[in-house]
């Protein structure tokens, strides 16, 4: 089975990419395992050198780069069925490897090379495929403005993060939204709809904090519409993922396990998929159970909810 690294160069900082490439090439050499490397040219390129591949391929697809990255691989290779899916994080967040012991494994390459591979989920979407979460309302306002921070000089994307959420929380907060859960009808003005295969997204806010890849469901949470000042008390609470279990907050969250739902919104919503944004008026969604090969690193292995120690 041939290894390919597809490298994003403009993930982060940018400078993952030449010592990456060393250690790829230190790695493999006279491994006996065949390898490349393609480095994306921008935007889309990654999911348009991936489509290209013939359907009875083989290969292992190594996504370097951040969460965006990922999910144009995973778009690009869903179809593929004797293809196995690994990732490199190189980004900004990097969010989609807390579903995992020892992230850290995953930035070692003679680890990665001896990757075993298991069955994971994704959720399919009428915008695509969706690998960890996809978010509505101020949450997905802030990944926007997120990307006007993080051109800044000196800022981090933690810290890019941390200034766009005060920044969105000035705006306008609320959409009316019509959600169907597994059949389950449920209205209401939310600030946040949180729909999730894994726990953690927004450079580290764990909005579905009980959510597993592998367990063939997709957790939805809805946050209703509060105060500002609510809001950032309960904004505390929802980062480190204490919010899903706190009596205080109890009758603001909506929580539910589902194969499958739609929400329906009486105006266009921003809306943030892996780190990638846009606007939606309607999103359907299904899970698909297994439907990824994903290659941990040896010594990693997916991990569920872990409460934090102080609220």
């Amino acid at each position: 089975m041939k290894h390919i690294y597809v490298i994003n160069p403009a993930a982060g900082d940018g400078s993952h990419y030449q010592p990456l490439v060393e250690e790829i090439r230190q790695v493999y050499e006279g491994s006996g395992i065949p390898y490349g490397i393609y480095t994306t040219k921008g935007p889309g390129d990654a999911f348009q050198f991936l489509s290209g591949m013939k359907k009875d391929a083989t290969y292992r697809i190594f996504a370097c780069g951040g969460d965006g990255t990922l999910n144009e691989v995973v778009n690009g290779i869903k179809s593929l069925k004797e293809v196995e899916l690994g990732l490199v994080p190189c980004g900004s967040g990097n969010d989609f490897v807390k579903n995992f012991t020892h992230p850290e494994y995953f930035l070692d390459i003679r680890r990665q090379q001896q990757a075993v591979s298991t069955p994971i989920d994704y959720i399919e979407t009428n915008i695509g495929a969706c690998l960890n979460i996809c978010s509505l309302g101020l949450d997905a306002k802030v990944g926007r403005n997120f990307m006007k921070f993080k051109g800044l000089p000196g800022v981090s994307g933690p810290m890019a993060y941390n200034l766009a959420l005060p920044y969105s929380v000035l705006s306008k907060l609320g959409w009316h939204t019509h959600m169907v859960v597994d059949g389950e009808e449920l209205e209401g003005k939310n600030i946040i709809t949180v729909v999730a295969g894994g726990v953690c997204y927004g450079g580290g806010y764990y909005g579905a904090p009980k959510a597993r890849i592998d367990d063939g469901l997709i957790d939805v949470v809805a946050i209703k519409n509060v105060s500002r000042l609510r809001l950032l008390r309960f904004i505390s609470r929802f980062k480190n993922g204490s919010f899903i279990d706190d009596a205080d907050f109890a009758e603001l969250v909506t929580y539910r396990r589902a194969k499958s739902l739609e929400l329906v919104m009486k105006k266009p919503v921003p809306v943030c998929m892996d780190g990638e944004c846009s606007t939606v008026s309607v999103l359907t969604a299904g899970i698909v159970p297994g439907g990824l090969s994903f290659c941990l690193p040896e010594g990693s292995d997916i991990t569920g909810y872990q409460p934090p120690e102080t609220a």
